[in-house]
Formats: C-alpha cells, structure tokens, sequence
C-alpha cells in the first residue's frame, strides 16, 4: 500500500497485487492496476483502479506445485524402493532356503523365521511409502481385518505420538475382507494422521472391529454397498470435530482444514477412493467439540476351508523341468533367484543384464521355455531385450520382476498386452507359481 500511495501521488501508474478484505470479513488477492485522471492543467482530479479477484488462481497454482513435488517425492520413493527391494529380496530369499533345509523343530528355525517377519514387515512398509506417492495397482488378497489392524498398531502409536491414547477393540470373530493389504493399511494410517491432528492437546483413538448384517434401512444412507453381510472397521476420536458444512466436503480431492503447507487436501479423497475401490462406502459422523467417528464398510469374504489353504500352499510349491533365462543386473538377487529355481528342477541360465541375456537367448534358441527378466536393467533393459526376442521367437514366454513401482513399469509392458509381472522382494512360493503359471499360459 505505501508503494501504490507513493506511485499514484507523484502521478505515476501503480499495477501489482494485493491482499484485501470482503464484506463478509474473508481475505483475498487482487491483481489490478491504479491510474491517475488528470485535469487538463495537470492537477490530480481522481483515480481509476481496474482490479481482478486472482484468489483462486493462486490456489491452483499452490496445488500445481504441491503435485509436481509430490511427483518428484514419487519418483525418488521409487528408486528408493528398487534398491531396498532388492536388499528384502536377497534377505527373505535365503532365509527361506535356509529354514527349508533345517528339520523341523530345529532351534535355529524360531531365530530365522524372526528375520523372516521383518523382513516382511520391511517390505510392506516400502509399500507405504510406494502407496502414498503413486496410484498403486491393486492386488486383492483374503485378509483378517482384525489380524490386519493388529499387525499396524506400534505403526499407528508412532504416527499419533504419545499425547494420544490408542485403543483396539477387537470383533471376537476372525472377519475375512478380499483387499489390498497396503491400501487397506493406508485408509487407517490416514484416518490415524487426521485423527490425531484434531486433538492437538491429547486424547483416545479407538479402532474398533465388528461384522454386520447391512439391510435396507442400511442401504438407504449408504447407496454405495448392497445387501449381505459387511465388515465395520470405525476410527473414533475425542478430538475437536466438525461442523455440518465441513463435513459435506471432507473427500473433496484438495479441501483441508489445516493450516497451509500442514497437508495436501488429498488424505480423505484418498481413503474414499480407496474404499469405492474395495466396493465399500465410509460414513462420517462429528460434532464440533465432541470428536469425529469414520465407519469403513467392507464385503465380508468367504474364508476357504483349511483342506483348501493346504493344497494351495503346496500347489504353490509346485517346480518343473523347464529351462529358463534369467536376466538379473544384481548379482545376489540373480543368485538367489536361480538356486530357488534349481532346487525346483529347473534348468537355469544366468545374465547379468539385457545385453547378455539377448546373447544367450540367441545361442540357445529354441531351448529356452520362459524369460525372466528384470523389468529395470542399465545397458538394456528386460523390456528392450524381450522386444528383441519377440522379434526373432513371436511365442517366447516371459516373466517379468521388479522392486520399482509397478504402475511405472506396467506403463511400459501394457502396450505388449497382458504381460506378467511379480513385484519384488517376492516369497519362494510366489516366484514358483508366477513362474509356473507363465509356463503354463497359453500365448
């Protein structure tokens, strides 16, 4: 304001923006410019201002520059997550080699299933990190809700911090959902992080876990899910709540109530895009100064019989007599890969890149049954030297790994069709049955 009074007052044209208020007390930025009218004998006889409300604009801009650095975040996630996939990979892998090759009940099978777990649970939590900077793919599984909300409670006590009380109540029942672990993880985590933020002096977060039958009094106020049974997974706190209004936009994409550069808007749009994923609904109920209670409704799944579980586990450990090309930049993962495929019965042919594994594929053309390529390699990358297999053996079967984001990948693998891909660090069973159903598919 000093600059535009002393600009205008000494006859001059001010342009440049400013922060003013409307009649209803709200602040917002103008863009205009203040001009002088003059007398014919030079005196100052009054000012014309041209202004622009540009309030909005300015939001857009800050959200286009929020997603540009989230895209960035992505992206060093991503490389992140190959090189920590890599190191999971090689961990889980021997351990399991190892407990396999120990009788059961031997001492040391209690210490290398521990390293076991975590290396699971380290792997999972690059997937966090992977979920909360891409669209991930989704990969449904049967999940024990409770086992679920059980396995991310230390997790969630270190996100809510100390001031906060965090409180599980069980259903008694095991309740199977068909979910994405991760996605799953991430609506909690998210409604955790928001749980906390409006209970900036203190209070309790109860988690709580029950099934129900939805009917159509039900129905009626979620039109998103239809009869039969649910699983309810509700997030209370005792927070400072909200008022109706508020409540109407919560899963707007980029609506926040937080001050700015505290979050990005995208949390609860997040978590609703999730759960209509999972053919759900979320319910919201709050009131200022008595807390916010999120209800997440779940198809309840079919758990298969135990006969069923026990055929499959073996079905998954289920080798051949093929042989297949390996092509693997890192050498301990390569190694791995190939003594889980030779204890199999496989025969088994080693490439430490794209370019050597092109080189043996043509010296052992027509031998080879299956591909299984590295998805990211430096030189040549398993994409490239499948495009030059294909070219010379149209039928070639292939398989691909990865430890980047598989949304990143896929994009490259999805204009060849629907090709296979497992996502590193990947269990023993799960490599012998990807590898299997790629040698087993018809092309």
């Amino acid at each position: 304001y000093r600059d535009l009074w002393e600009t205008i007052t000494r006859g001059g044209t001010w342009s440049g923006r400013l922060v003013n208020r409307k009649k209803d007390g709200t602040l917002y930025t103008s863009e205009g410019t203040v001009s002088p009218l003059r007398m014919p004998m030079g005196d100052t006889l009054n000012y014309v201002a041209v202004k622009r409300d540009i309030t909005r604009e300015l939001e857009l801009e800050a959200q286009f520059l929020q997603a540009q650095k989230m895209d960035a975040v992505g992206q060093l996630a991503g490389g992140v997550a190959h090189d920590f996939n890599n190191l999971l990979q090689v961990m889980a892998g021997y351990t399991g080699l190892a407990m396999d090759e120990l009788e059961e009940g031997h001492r040391a099978c209690e210490s290398l299933g521990e390293v076991a777990n975590a290396a699971s649970r380290a792997a999972a939590l690059v997937a966090q990190l992977l979920t909360f900077s891409r669209c991930r793919t989704m990969h449904p599984e049967n999940l024990d809700v409770n086992g679920v909300v059980s396995d991310l409670m230390k997790m969630l006590q270190r996100v809510i911090g100390e001031t906060v009380r965090l409180d599980f109540v069980p259903d008694a029942r095991p309740m199977m959902v068909r979910a994405d672990r991760g996605m799953l993880e991430q609506v909690l985590v998210n409604l955790s992080i928001n749980a906390r933020d409006a209970m900036p002096e203190g209070g309790v977060l109860t988690v709580r876990t029950e099934s129900l039958r939805v009917d159509a009094a039900d129905c009626s106020l979620l039109p998103e899910i239809t009869l039969g049974p649910y699983v309810l997974v509700s997030v209370a706190d005792t927070g400072c709540g909200m008022d109706d209004e508020t409540q109407k936009r919560i899963f707007e994409p980029f609506f926040t109530t937080k001050q700015p550069g505290k979050g990005t808007g995208l949390g609860l749009a997040t978590v609703y895009g999730i759960v209509q994923q999972h053919k759900g609904a979320i319910q919201c109920t709050s009131e200022p100064g008595k807390g916010t209670t999120f209800r997440v409704y779940l198809p309840l799944a079919e758990v298969e019989s135990a006969t069923g579980t026990e055929e499959t586990a073996q079905a998954l450990r289920r080798g051949g007599t093929e042989t297949i090309l390996v092509g693997e930049d890192n050498e301990q993962v390569r190694g791995l890969t190939t003594a889980i495929l030779t204890r199999a019965g496989y025969t088994v042919l080693e490439a430490n890149d794209g370019v050597e594994a092109v080189a043996l594929f043509d010296a052992h053309r027509g031998e080879i049954d299956l591909v299984l390529l590295d998805a990211i390699m430096p030189e040549m990358s398993g994409i490239q030297a499948y495009e030059h297999m294909i070219a010379v053996q149209p039928d070639v079967k292939v398989l691909f790994a990865t430890g980047y984001a598989e949304t990143a990948v896929e994009a490259r693998l999805h204009q060849r069709g629907e090709l296979a891909l497992i996502q590193k660090p990947y269990a023993i069973s799960a490599l012998l049955q990807a590898v299997r159903d790629a040698l087993d598919k018809k092309r």
